[in-house]
């Protein structure tokens, strides 16, 4: 069983839907990571509709996420604060070609 004591020894590496804080200068920006691979991380700040028009009234995806991007080299800003189980990652269920 890890300890606290051995996660601060441990650098932190963020992963898809986990809910974190960056701490950088005055300011704390905090949200679900978005997009993650081993160089960057894109924190989601926040999302809002897109406003409808001939474009949006069919697409899929009808949300603008305002995406703040954190490289690897600003991870020991970052504070852990909670994970979700994701659609994407394979935590709920696995997509197979009969699903789309």
């Amino acid at each position: 069983m890890e300890t606290r004591k051995d996660r601060m020894n441990n650098p932190y590496v963020p992963k898809l839907h986990d809910y974190v804080k960056l701490y950088k200068g005055n300011m704390i920006h905090e949200g679900w990571v978005y997009y993650a691979d081993h160089e960057t991380i894109s924190i989601e700040l926040g999302v809002k509709d897109k406003p409808h028009c001939q474009y949006t009234k069919e697409m899929k995806h009808k949300k603008t996420h305002i995406l703040l991007v954190c490289p690897s080299f600003e991870w020991d800003k970052l504070e852990y604060v909670k994970s979700r189980r994701g659609f994407h990652d394979g935590s709920i269920r696995n997509r197979t070609d009969d699903d789309e």
